[in-house]
Parts: structure tokens; sequence; C-alpha cells
């Protein structure tokens, strides 16, 4: 998915639109805010080089497990591909791994 967005953004978006799809990578960063109804994690590549970052919004229900994550933790999600803007988005997303 990072070689297809960093070649050509506009082909890549095109043929994931309305498409369930599945990712893994490595937690970047951890986002759980009850108050503003926010949870979401960033997975990035192995070695941490690529342009693209995936971003992987989930319902509330998953903030525990969210908050027990670990930077550079190993996980597999599957979501909704949402579109891009600064990361590649994925909504309602469910952990698979």
């Amino acid at each position: 998915m990072y070689e297809a967005f960093s070649t050509d953004r506009v082909a890549a978006d095109a043929k994931l639109v309305d498409k369930t799809i599945t990712v893994t990578g490595v937690v970047d960063r951890t986002t759980v805010n009850d108050v503003h109804n926010i949870y979401y994690i960033i997975l990035t590549g192995a070695e941490k080089r690529e342009q693209w970052n995936v971003r992987c919004a989930f319902d509330r229900k998953y903030g525990a497990q969210l908050n027990q994550m670990a930077k550079r933790e190993a996980v597999t999600v599957q979501g909704q591909y949402d579109g891009y803007r600064r990361n590649i988005l994925l909504r309602d997303c469910l952990l698979i791994s």
C-alpha cells in the first residue's frame, strides 16, 4: 500500500474506494480521547521510512484495548478505506491481531 500511494496516490485512492482492507504494521502512536470520542492508532512500516502512514479509527468500545498497545507493537487491522490526507485513512476498524 505504501508503494502504491508513493507511486501514484490518485490511482491508489481510486482503486481502494469503498473497499474493506486489511493492513499490518507497527504502532507509531495511539490516541484515545473519551471526551471527544476519538479512538485511533497510526501504523507505520517496520523501517518507519515510509512517506505514508495508516490512521486506523475505531469505535469507542476498543478504547481500553488501544490504551494497552505498545509503541512498535506489530498489529493487523481491518477497516473501510476512507481516503487520504496526511495519512491513509481507515474507519470502522477491527483489531485482527
